[in-house]
């Protein structure tokens, strides 16, 4: 499987997919588990950065695991909450908010990147962003957002 199906982490590191192979555990291993089945073959997923790991019986069901981890509601409230924060500064704090949520558009559902397309109309409506440059990251990041939810539709 080519690695470029998995979605980056969401630590944004890399994922890898390992396979491995139905096999009967060793003689020694079968004494120490007499209760240990053999292994049917699972496919593994892990990030190179985090370590975070899972698996599945099938490659289809770890894909679909790895790649739709959702954003549990308190950590996109978490996410919004940084957003207002940060589009109001001077300095590098709009661009790294912007960049981190762009990280985190693939693991939001519907709900949670339709909440986040307004909370970035407001932020320009409003003309809350601090200069040039934060306002240039969440237009960015809106038309990220905006090409998110196109892709989400097809």
């Amino acid at each position: 499987m080519d690695n470029e199906e998995l979605k980056p982490c969401i630590c944004g590191g890399q994922a890898t997919l390992i396979e491995v192979a139905p096999h009967t555990h060793s003689d020694w291993l079968k004494k120490m588990c007499p209760d240990l089945p053999d292994c049917k073959g699972e496919y593994f997923i892990e990030c190179t950065k985090c370590t975070r790991a899972l698996s599945a019986e099938t490659k289809a069901a770890a894909v679909k695991m790895w790649n739709f981890r959702p954003v549990v509601p308190e950590d996109f409230t978490v996410m919004v909450f940084a957003l207002r924060y940060a589009v109001n500064r001077l300095s590098y704090a709009p661009g790294l908010i912007c960049d981190y949520l762009r990280r985190k558009l693939p693991h939001l559902n519907r709900q949670q990147k339709e909440q986040l397309e307004k909370e970035l109309e407001d932020r320009l409506k409003y003309k809350e962003c601090a200069d040039e440059i934060a306002e240039h990251y969440v237009k960015k990041l809106q038309a990220d957002l905006k090409e998110a939810m196109k892709n989400d539709r097809e």
